[in-house]
């Protein structure tokens, strides 16, 4: 599994500790109906979700089905695009980038 991690502020000290409510993955997708279902169950409630969406399948209503706290981003754009987008809707200072082909 390959991640990336950003943090965005500086400003973040380590004696804080990190909390759920400090990270938002931001997942590119494209028709991934098939494997969106898993992927959500895997995230605990509490981690902000950017899902930047390029499917012509139910990905994205099945996302809004599972989880209404997801922000869904329509946009048919290349992964490094969707994640740029992504980050301009995160609220949080880190940011996990997820690839689309770990999902499955």
């Amino acid at each position: 599994m390959r991640i990336s991690v950003r943090n965005r502020r500086r400003s973040l000290h380590p004696e804080h500790g990190l909390q759920k409510s400090d990270i938002t993955i931001i997942l590119p997708t494209k028709n991934e109906a098939s494997n969106i279902v898993k992927f959500l169950d895997s995230v605990p409630e509490g981690i902000e979700t950017v899902v930047v969406d390029a499917s012509q399948d139910e990905t994205p209503d099945l996302i809004e089905s599972l989880r209404q706290s997801v922000t869904i981003v329509r946009s048919n754009s290349n992964i490094s695009t969707a994640r740029q987008l992504g980050s301009q809707y995160a609220t949080t200072p880190w940011l996990l980038y997820r690839r689309r082909r770990c999902l499955r």
